[in-house]
């Protein structure tokens, strides 16, 4: 199981209550791993994101003055 935005202090023993079943043995957890804000894919896909946004606006915006000036010169 992957849990993120945890640090250091987090560590410990943790366990689970149940109204009807009672609680569950403790169990340590650990954390490790790397510090990074946004992992390698995370900042990949956002910066696609945010280019093909910005194709699809300046596509719509494009289609748009066309199709006003197209109405424009017809009356």
């Amino acid at each position: 199981m992957t849990i993120s935005s945890v640090s250091k202090s987090d560590e410990g023993f943790y366990h689970c209550k149940h109204p009807e079943r009672g609680e569950s043995q403790k169990s340590w957890f650990s954390v490790r791993g790397e510090k990074y804000l946004f992992s390698q894919s995370q900042a990949s896909m956002s910066v696609l994101r945010l280019i093909s946004s910005l194709v699809t606006v300046s596509v719509y915006l494009l289609l748009t003055v066309i199709v006003a000036v197209k109405c424009f010169r017809a009356r």
